[in-house]
């Protein structure tokens, strides 16, 4: 399941009793950690029953203390283990507290939520995830697709009641760099893209034109006439653009990446006109 999914299943008293995180948006992974304290522990007492441990750290003796122990004032305690080594290369080297998590998940206590916390796509499946897995609920927490960072984005700026023009959603995704894996952008990275956009609005709202100024760089807008004139088959004026590009000191490998990028959105454009999709 995804975080999403997770949620719901928070929402209906179901957080479960033993999870495999797989961390690759870490905005998400804190999130679900206040979800753990806020609403599944109701955020009471929490410096007894909510225990956060670091697996590189941890002694296996350290864990099963951590988990035997009694809730305070309430029904559950939460241990999250952070940091999980479930990597092939590092099986061997943590044999010991990994044969300790995996007796943990198997024979866990009713009154404990166990969370494991994996920086990964997908943790190797060894000996000890083979045993316990059946007893785990893996929840994948990735990265956003457009949509997602689209309703992200427009959530930020509701909390903070800023309205905004059409267009301005838009340039605000693309400037923050993070649909593009080789950019290696979190949400904590458009969080603050969108704490510094907001200071542009006026009167609670925020317009395009203000945006667009402020968020496009020139290499950008060279970008931008590049492209027209690369369809206008003007090789003296993109000749000229690409000399303006080197001129403002960026890299020629992003100027060739974002031309690619930029040549690849168009087929799909075409494509999708030859599908009749809007």
């Amino acid at each position: 399941m995804n975080y999403v999914d997770w949620l719901s299943h928070v929402d209906r008293g179901e957080p479960g009793n033993a999870l495999l995180c797989c961390i690759q948006e870490p905005y998400l992974w804190g999130m679900l950690k206040k979800v753990l304290q806020k609403d599944v522990l109701g955020g009471h007492f929490l410096d007894f029953n909510y225990i956060s441990l670091d697996a590189q750290t941890v002694s296996p003796e350290e864990l099963i203390s951590a988990l035997e122990t009694l809730p305070l004032m309430g029904e559950r305690r939460v241990v999250v283990l952070e940091h999980v080594p479930l990597q092939k290369e590092a099986l061997q080297k943590k044999e010991a507290l990994l044969a300790t998590i995996c007796e943990s998940v198997l024979h866990r206590p009713p009154n404990v939520l166990l969370v494991l916390g994996f920086e990964g796509e997908k943790p190797f499946r060894g000996k000890l995830l083979k045993q316990m897995e059946a007893d785990l609920q893996r929840i994948a927490l990735s990265p956003l697709n457009e949509r997602e960072l689209q309703r992200f984005v427009t959530k930020q700026l509701q909390q903070r009641s800023i309205r905004f023009e059409e267009g301005v959603l838009s340039l605000i995704v693309n400037a923050s760099e993070y649909l593009d894996p080789r950019a290696a952008k979190t949400l904590y990275d458009v969080e603050n893209l969108v704490a510094s956009t907001v200071a542009l609005a006026k009167d609670g709202c925020l317009y395009r034109q203000i945006v667009e100024d402020a968020l496009i760089s020139p290499s950008e807008r060279n970008i931008f006439a590049l492209m027209d004139a690369i369809n206008d088959r003007n090789g003296a004026r993109a000749c000229a653009l690409i000399k303006g590009y080197e001129s403002l000191g960026e890299d020629p490998f992003r100027l060739f990446y974002m031309v690619v990028r930029q040549i690849r959105n168009m087929i799909g454009v075409k494509r999708a006109e030859r599908m009749r999709l809007s």
